[in-house]
């Protein structure tokens, strides 16, 4: 099983929205942060987030964001990012540590 959290954080780090979920396996990490980042677009999207920063800890997905060119493999996940991403003004992708992310953590 694969799992998943996001956190909305206001301009003073003031957290405005959270929620955690459980999605059906799929075969790699990738694959699974890629869906996870899918569903926090839409969540974002839903409670109309207009400037988004997405941080994932799995380097090969940033790296798939960046150069979706090069990882063919996921070209449907990532197409389906391209299209998420331009519903907002400004959506970026960043790589974290599990330091840094464990605020979303502890909601799993």
């Amino acid at each position: 099983m694969c799992k998943g959290s996001w956190i909305v954080k206001d301009h003073l780090g003031e957290v405005l929205f959270h929620a955690r979920d459980v999605f059906l396996p799929v075969h790699n990490r990738i694959a699974a942060e890629l869906r996870g980042i899918l569903w926090a677009l839409q969540s974002m999207y839903d409670i109309h987030c207009e400037n988004v920063k997405v941080w994932s800890e799995c380097g090969a997905v940033v790296e798939a964001i960046r150069n979706p060119i090069d990882w063919l493999k996921y070209r449907s996940y990532l197409d389906r990012f391209k299209k998420s991403q331009q519903r907002f003004q400004h959506c970026e992708v960043n790589s974290s540590t599990a330091q840094a992310n464990k605020a979303a953590r502890r909601l799993l």
